[in-house]
């Protein structure tokens, strides 16, 4: 993603976790149980524990990229963006069912996937803008 401008860099980012999330979704209930173990196995793991680095590593350049050239106004760290990300993707998948049946909107249905998809490249771009 370096050959991206930091608007387009968080932008496919975004895009892309949503993808990620939305083909394993199977990895959302992973985490589901591990949160509900409270984190006991993940820190265990030595594999496991240092997963995040990369992610917020390629956050942090981009965010200081968008910084630099003028892209981004708001002061946000990467743990922040990647948390507003994630919060997206796995709240679609893992409260299908009550969102479902409390709202009447299947979230994970395909007729919605592209504007959701859109619309969390947007809101984060717009969040980075101090839109």
């Amino acid at each position: 993603m370096a050959h991206l401008a930091p608007t387009a860099a968080i932008r496919t980012l975004a895009e892309l976790t949503f993808d990620h999330h939305d083909a394993h979704r199977e990895f959302i209930k992973l985490v589901a149980i591990e949160n509900i173990h409270r984190g006991e196995h993940i820190r265990k793991s030595e594999v496991l524990a240092n997963l995040g680095t990369p992610v917020l590593d390629l956050i942090t350049r981009i965010l200081e990229a968008g910084r630099v050239s003028g892209e981004f106004d708001t002061e946000a760290d990467a743990i922040d963006v990647h948390m507003m990300i994630s919060a997206f993707c796995v709240f679609r998948v893992a409260n299908q069912h009550t969102f479902g049946a409390l709202f009447g909107r299947e979230m994970t249905a395909p007729q919605h996937r592209a504007k959701q998809r859109r619309m969390l490249g947007e809101m984060i771009v717009s969040y980075l803008r101090g839109s």
